[in-house]
């Protein structure tokens, strides 16, 4: 179905593979020579979060190489843009953007991204709707310019989670403010200009006539991902107390910092900031390990939060358990209940296997997620599908 292709924004600003639980020994596997440091914070799913202050997007159905095209304007500063071409045939997605570190946390998340020159121009129309200029060039070298005229003002009257595609993961869009596409907006993509179809489904003419595009001021950019990650330990605490660290290094040496910022009896918070946003997890310790009672991930002062209840726990080597089943549930700033679901635990020696079943929204009950973690002397690798 064409208008759910809405949801194909495969943008990776913020990603934190939220450190849902830990396993008692993994301490002793991972510090080495230096014996068990305690547990270790492991990576059961791999999650990605942004809040922008505008979004774009304009479906393409004459163009041999590229299907759509979508814009997403960063509400931090200094502003970041990113541009999305996806392929028609193969539905690779290619991000460009003008930040060189986004380039590299968005790679270091598994995504397809490019640095790229991208001129970004509003021009105000007095008595109508802004239009909104935006050109670059593509990998291939070729010249990429788009027009963008939103049908009206972007009202609440749009607010609402966007139904997703058949994108893989998990991904929660909710949009705060948000209208169509209008007359005039076009793409060329080198020497072809596509101009943006009639939308009769959403238009009520004449009032208001839609054209198949969307334009969203504020928007929550959430997703459980699937992929691959391998990570090493290479510091980890001899205790479990405020000031105490983590640190994480990928294959690609990109490398995570993960600190205790609070310990009230059982309880702890430990924090990952970046230059994106930051992840705050509550945990509470257990003889195993550490069981999660809630993640937090912030970006330009929006959270994406994840509760357990009750908390969420893996355990220790050795210990052989029936599965555990626990409830989740997904909020987005005030938007509770963006998604609720279950997480079933398995453990069979050193592999872990988490089941990410979704019961809302009624479009997600179909696309759960298993994350398998598997343990080795170094550290763990992960696999989300």
């Amino acid at each position: 179905m064409r208008t759910m292709r809405l949801l194909r924004i495969a943008v990776a600003p913020l990603v934190f593979a939220a450190m849902i639980g830990s396993l008692a020994n993994i301490g002793a596997r991972a510090s080495g020579a230096e014996g068990n440091r305690g547990p270790v914070p492991i990576i059961p799913v791999i999650v990605e979060y942004e809040y922008a202050a505008q979004y774009f997007m304009q479906w393409i159905s004459d163009n041999p190489k590229y299907s759509m095209i979508e814009a997403i304007i960063g509400a931090g500063q200094p502003r970041v843009i990113q541009m999305i071409l996806t392929e028609t045939k193969s539905e690779r997605r290619v991000i460009y953007t003008d930040s060189e570190s986004k380039v590299k946390a968005l790679t270091g998340a598994g995504e397809e991204a490019r640095a790229a020159k991208i001129d970004f121009k509003v021009a105000n129309n007095v008595g109508h709707q802004p239009t909104f200029g935006f050109a670059f060039a593509d990998e291939r070298g070729k010249a990429i310019r788009w027009r963008f005229i939103p049908a009206a003002a972007a009202s609440a009257l749009g607010k609402g989670l966007s139904p997703q595609s058949d994108a893989a993961g998990l991904r929660f869009r909710y949009r705060e403010r948000a209208t169509t596409a209008g007359a005039g907006t076009a793409v060329q993509i080198d020497d072809k200009v596509s101009e943006a179809e009639p939308w009769p489904e959403v238009s009520s003419p004449p009032y208001f006539v839609a054209y198949r595009g969307s334009y969203v001021e504020g928007i929550h950019l959430g997703a459980l991902l699937v992929g691959n990650r391998n990570w090493r330990v290479t510091s980890a605490p001899a205790e479990l107390i405020k000031g105490s660290t983590w640190t994480l290094t990928s294959d690609g040496n990109q490398t995570r910092q993960m600190g205790i910022t609070s310990r009230k009896a059982d309880e702890l918070t430990i924090n990952e900031t970046t230059e994106w946003g930051s992840l705050d997890l509550t945990v509470r310790t257990t003889v195993q390990g550490l069981a999660v009672r809630s993640i937090v991930i912030t970006s330009a002062g929006h959270k994406m939060r994840f509760t357990f209840k009750p908390d969420l726990e893996l355990e220790s080597e050795g210990v052989g358990a029936a599965k555990a089943e626990v409830a989740f549930q997904i909020d987005e700033d005030d938007h509770e209940k963006v998604s609720q679901g279950t997480v079933t635990v398995d453990r069979a020696k050193d592999t872990v296997l988490m089941r990410w079943q979704p019961k809302t929204p009624d479009w997600a009950k179909s696309r759960s997620l298993t994350s398998t973690i598997t343990l080795d002397s170094l550290g763990y690798a992960i696999e989300v599908r």
